[in-house]
């Protein structure tokens, strides 16, 4: 019985090792994005930076996997990541000086039609440029694109919606990931569903305190 459980204990160890080993940039990317939405729960500036080393790790994965519609996401996560960090940058100097806390809110109601406006405008062209770089899913691509860049949008503002828009997004990237056989990718997502979810509530009970 032991000797059958160190024969099984080596398979796992040598499979998981050769795996990290030839994916060590994808293990590094998903790393930094659990640091990154970890640090985003606790509403702190720092996630920001390990956004857009993570972002830029996974731009090379999917440029060389042929991911059109996912390196195009990196793209757009890293730029409004930098936006993100200039936002909450100055937030954080607004709070110091007038010794509040990092205002969370909900998004406004009267700015809902416009921005399911600029949401399907951005779609139908999202869809036409993945159409012309040829992408292999490109219904689906343009739709985690432009919901990702609207959820870290959002985030960047502090709506406290943008972890919804995250836990539909992660739930599509995990199906995604797994079909691209980037298991390491799936299960970071499935992480970050989860984080999601928890971070929705934390905002929640986060902005109930400070009203």
């Amino acid at each position: 019985m032991l000797f059958l459980q160190n024969i099984t204990f080596d398979f796992i160890y040598n499979t998981v090792y050769q795996y990290i080993s030839k994916n060590n940039i994808e293990v590094l990317a998903a790393i930094f994005s659990l640091i990154c939405v970890w640090l985003n729960m606790r509403v702190s500036i720092w996630g920001w930076l390990f956004s857009i080393v993570a972002a830029g790790l996974y731009l090379k994965i999917f440029i060389d996997t042929k991911l059109v519609g996912s390196a195009i996401i990196q793209i757009m996560f890293i730029i409004l990541s930098f936006y993100g960090l200039y936002c909450w940058f100055f937030d954080n100097q607004l709070d110091s000086k007038k010794e509040e806390k990092i205002i969370i809110k909900y998004f406004p109601k009267e700015k809902i039609i416009q921005t399911f406006i600029i949401f399907a405008f951005l779609l139908i062209t999202t869809i036409f440029v993945l159409k012309y770089f040829d992408g292999t899913l490109v219904y689906l691509d343009a739709l985690l694109l432009v919901l990702s860049a609207l959820a870290q949008f959002m985030l960047a503002k502090k709506y406290i919606e943008n972890w919804l828009f995250w836990i539909f997004i992660n739930i599509i990237a995990v199906i995604q990931y797994i079909s691209a056989n980037l298991y390491v990718t799936a299960v970071l997502y499935f992480l970050l569903l989860l984080m999601a979810i928890k971070g929705y509530f934390d905002w929640r009970k986060l902005y109930q305190k400070n009203i």
